[in-house]
């Protein structure tokens, strides 16, 4: 898991932390007073393969702990995204789920770095992906020669 249960309560606040690990008090109407760690821990496990799907492309798996901040943190949001989904949920909660997987999304592409808790970049696994075909192509891109017609040359990477 990419959080714990009181990093997703430290960031969240024990009052909405209750309440979404409690939703299903709710319905019977009978309001519970106590933070239900499984509930929290099984949304934030269930967001991991997610969030791994997004970086695996970029990044050896598994991640090295700690893990960066912004792992952290995303997972918390999405996981905070994935527990509210349960109920009406609130356009605050919406709108960090659609700017985690934009992170997420710049993390695969490369043009966001993982960096850890100390301030060193994490290395890359030197994979990337190949959008149009899916393919993985590992290794660093070369410099080639080219030419689109006998008397130009040009540079092409």
């Amino acid at each position: 898991m990419y959080a714990t249960v009181a990093q997703f309560v430290s960031k969240v606040g024990e009052q909405d932390a209750i309440d979404l690990s409690n939703i299903d008090s709710w319905k019977s109407g009978k309001p519970k007073t106590e933070i239900v760690d499984s509930v929290i821990a099984g949304a934030i496990a269930a967001v991991g393969p997610e969030i791994d799907g997004y970086i695996g492309t970029r990044y050896q798996l598994p991640l090295p702990q700690p893990y960066p901040p912004i792992i952290v943190q995303l997972a918390i949001d999405l996981a905070m995204y994935r527990m509210e989904g349960r109920t009406k949920m609130r356009e605050e909660t919406a709108l960090l789920a659609k700017q985690a997987y934009k992170q997420l999304e710049q993390i695969a592409k490369g043009t966001y770095a993982l960096i850890t808790a100390d301030g060193t970049l994490l290395p890359t696994s030197g994979a990337s992906r190949n959008q149009s075909y899916g393919r993985t192509i590992v290794g660093e891109m070369k410099e080639i020669e080219w030419s689109s017609s006998p008397h130009v040359k040009g540079r092409r990477y």
